[in-house]
């Protein structure tokens, strides 16, 4: 015969987990995985996390750092042009007082003409560019925070959930001693977010009491903090 392993319960956790939106919408988050992890697993979860985050918001910073660089170039668009008709039109007049020539005048207003129309096409690309340079940097920095969260979020070990919430976002499950920290994963579709709880079990475990994972007690990283 077979002997299964005994495994020992040192406690029970009853929880309900739900976020509550801007607009004051209570939204109870079905199928949100729920694992128990030793102290260990915790920890090891903890330090890949934030070793994918110094890396991570490295990469920002020196995102950061080369928009900064561009949009002065870009804010620069339009003083360059304005010298450059300046400088046209002092050649110009120079031209004709020092030959009186109008053919060459004439072809110097021609040049200005073309150079003034370079200078507002300068003003209008720099406004173009820098809005969307903004917009890039705010995509490139969504991307990097998405990117920052999946240290936190991948459970330490290729195992089931050790429970799952139900359709109200309610769960029980039977902690073993050697549990530490409880982690909960939760996904919305629409608008597609991903939510996590990070928190010990001697919080979470009292007694005939049911714990509100919420807005409140969601785990983020250093980078989500406001």
């Amino acid at each position: 015969m077979l002997a299964l392993p005994i495994v020992s319960f040192a406690a029970q956790i009853t929880g309900q987990v739900f976020i509550v939106t801007k607009g004051g919408t209570s939204i109870k988050l079905a199928l949100a995985r729920v694992y128990l992890l030793t102290a260990a697993e915790a920890e090891a979860m903890r330090q890949h996390g934030e070793i994918e985050a110094k890396s991570i918001t490295a990469a920002m910073t020196e995102k950061r750092e080369a928009v900064a660089l561009e949009r002065q170039r870009i804010e620069q668009m339009p003083a360059k042009a304005q010298k450059e008709y300046e400088a046209s039109l002092d050649a110009a007049q120079a031209a004709y007082d020092r030959s009186g020539d109008h053919q060459e005048y004439h072809e110097a207003v021609r040049k200005i003409t073309a150079t003034k129309a370079g200078m507002e096409s300068a003003k209008l690309d720099a406004d173009i560019l820098t809005r969307q340079l903004l917009i890039d940097q705010e995509q490139a920095v969504s991307q990097a925070l998405e990117s920052l969260t999946i240290g936190y979020t991948v459970p330490p070990r290729n195992t089931e959930p050790d429970a799952l919430t139900d359709a109200d976002g309610q769960f029980t499950v039977d902690v073993p001693r050697d549990a530490d920290t409880v982690l909960i994963l939760a996904d919305r579709q629409q608008p597609a977010e991903n939510f996590r709880w990070l928190l010990p079990i001697k919080i979470v475990s009292a007694k005939g009491v049911k714990f509100l994972f919420s807005n409140h007690n969601l785990f983020r990283t250093p980078a989500e903090t406001p």
